[in-house]
């Protein structure tokens, strides 16, 4: 995952974070429900970066993939209600990311390599030992 609990307790307040998962009332954070959301935020991301990157060979952490993976699993978090600046946070990840899928960015972490271009495939043989004229006679 690009990002944990502490990732997004550091950009949202605890108290919210408690307000979207706490349906049981305890007055704590639902871990269940957090990392339901960061899976799927990180799953999304992944979609994108694969266009550009070698998913498995990203160099953690990312800045800038923390970040969104924060803001994607907040927009994820609220359900069917989205306060207006939390869907403007999630529309501004998408656009990056989509950007990122082009080519257009770069991740910023050092040491990561776009993923190769596609490689074509060379079959090379001996001459052909066996033909007509070789078999004729036989």
């Amino acid at each position: 995952m690009y990002a944990v609990l502490s990732d997004l307790q550091t950009r949202f307040t605890t108290d919210a974070l408690i307000q979207l998962t706490d349906e049981a009332g305890l007055g704590t954070i639902d871990q269940d429900k957090i990392d339901g959301a960061l899976v799927d935020a990180t799953n999304e991301i992944n979609a994108y970066v694969a266009a550009k990157y070698d998913v498995a060979s990203l160099v953690l952490p990312e800045p800038n993939l923390t970040r969104y993976c924060c803001d994607l699993a907040y927009y994820y978090l609220h359900k069917d209600e989205v306060p207006e600046p939390v869907r403007k946070r999630y529309e501004d990840a998408i656009k990056w990311l989509t950007r990122l899928s082009r080519g257009e960015i770069k991740l910023t972490t050092a040491g990561i390599e776009a993923a190769a271009a596609p490689s074509t495939v060379e079959f090379v043989s001996p001459d052909r030992v066996f033909s007509r004229e070789t078999m004729r006679g036989l």
